[in-house]
């Protein structure tokens, strides 16, 4: 034989000696296996589903906002002498902010003053005539008694209690009229006495009494516009707008002169559909990513009416650790929960197999693959919920093979077989 016919069957052997190779489905590790058919056996790995928890996790785009901001407004017109807090300035509450020009009210503050000194002389004077008024009436009553008691006495002790006299007789008719006309004055005193002491009285004082409240409230009025014109910080934190500058004339309260932000707390809202919102509570943990940078956040308000334009329901979430040097309005990410499940069966998604969408995965049973099929719930990119189906004890193929079928005669090659069976029986011990 030639050199060259022996390159070739060299050549030609090799060719024939080659096998081919296949790559199984990956474990919860990442490692990928080779699988090879050894005789009639089907080289597979196999594990034990995982017990643990998962979530689905939805991302959403919302903005920051603090939990406490104040916008503050004059609340009186004016002009505006100084300010004393610029944009980015850190403020405390009752650190005065503006003020106004106070000369302008101060002739109503003035005449408001002067108003309610008039009044309180007046109602002292008013008051003290009225009680002169029944010292006289009851004075009245005491002078007309006493004349009728007089009066009464003459006339009884001329001739008697019950003598009716002889009218032709000139001193009778006297007596009896001097008698009679006493009577009416004593009547009269004492109705007067009546009136002067009873519901005219109380209505009088109560007029008085209306007149100086009225006055006291004119004057108070005046006085707080006088102190409207210095307007001072409500809350602790930062200036984040101003709209204010001196000579500046106000125009009362239309417009917001300062904005301040306690940004201690920050929140973050954003909008999800129906079918998200029903899956969120009060309390739920969120991550925020902000500028590249992820905070843990909570959960604290879930809308139950959806916005009548989007259809979406509002969120709000506080972010948990210290907000001071976030931006108010900005822009993030939060991602959020939708779904989970804790305690669950857990395999590779890759070890799950549809047919007819319906999923199923392989067992080993003795040395021969199983088909089993399962229930699934929530999956991840890597791992998927098994409702039913299968336990954490059965051992699931975990690699792919063209030749994998129920009832196919297996080998298992995976190392980690043992160590996972050791796990679970621990699990199951404890």
């Amino acid at each position: 034989m030639t050199k060259q016919k022996k390159a070739l069957s060299l050549a030609l052997s090799a060719v024939l000696l080659s096998t081919v190779l296949t790559t199984g489905c990956s474990t919860f590790g990442g490692q990928e296996s080779q699988v090879e058919e050894t005789d009639r056996n089907i080289l597979v790995e196999t594990a034990y589903p995982e017990v643990g928890d998962i979530a689905l996790t939805a991302e959403y785009i919302g903005k920051l906002e603090p939990a406490e901001s104040v916008m503050v407004m004059p609340k009186t017109s004016g002009e505006v002498l100084k300010t004393y807090a610029k944009v980015g300035d850190t403020v405390k509450k009752g650190d005065l902010l503006f003020e106004l020009d106070a000369s302008d009210l101060m002739p109503a503050v003035n005449l408001a003053k002067a108003n309610l000194e008039l009044t309180k002389l007046s109602a002292a004077s008013s008051e003290t005539q009225l009680d002169q008024a029944v010292l006289q009436a009851r004075s009245s009553v005491i002078q007309a008694k006493s004349a009728y008691d007089n009066a009464r006495f003459t006339y009884n002790d001329t001739y008697g209690s019950d003598y009716d006299g002889d009218k032709s007789d000139y001193n009778y008719r006297k007596l009896k009229a001097a008698r009679d006309a006493a009577a009416s004055s004593y009547d009269l005193a004492q109705q007067l006495l009546e009136l002067t002491e009873g519901e005219s009285l109380e209505e009088n004082k109560a007029l008085i009494a209306q007149q100086l409240v009225l006055a006291e409230a004119n004057y108070q009025v005046q006085t707080q516009q006088l102190g409207f014109t210095k307007v001072y910080a409500p809350i602790d934190g930062v200036v984040e707008a101003k709209n204010a500058d001196e000579h500046q004339m106000s125009g009362g309260t239309s417009v917001a002169y300062y904005t301040i932000s306690n940004k201690g707390s920050m929140l973050v809202n954003f909008a999800v559909p129906s079918s998200v919102v029903l899956g969120l509570s009060i309390d739920d943990p969120v991550a925020v990513t902000i500028n590249g940078e992820e905070r843990k956040g909570t959960i604290i308000e879930v809308s139950t009416a959806a916005d009548q334009q989007t259809g979406l329901f509002a969120v709000k979430a506080r972010i948990d650790e210290d907000g001071s040097g976030l931006l108010t309005g900005v822009t993030v990410k939060i991602a959020v929960d939708t779904d989970r499940a804790e305690a669950a069966i857990l395999l590779p998604v890759s070890c799950v197999y549809y047919e007819d969408n319906k999923p199923f995965v392989y067992v080993d049973e003795s040395g021969a693959a199983v088909r089993v099929d399962v229930t699934t719930g929530i999956n991840d990119d890597n791992r998927i919920e098994i409702l039913s189906g299968i336990s954490k004890n059965d051992r699931v193929i975990t690699t792919w093979h063209p030749n994998l079928m129920d009832g196919a005669k297996i080998m298992v090659a995976d190392s980690n077989s043992a160590e996972s069976s050791a796990a679970n029986s621990e699990g199951d011990e404890a």
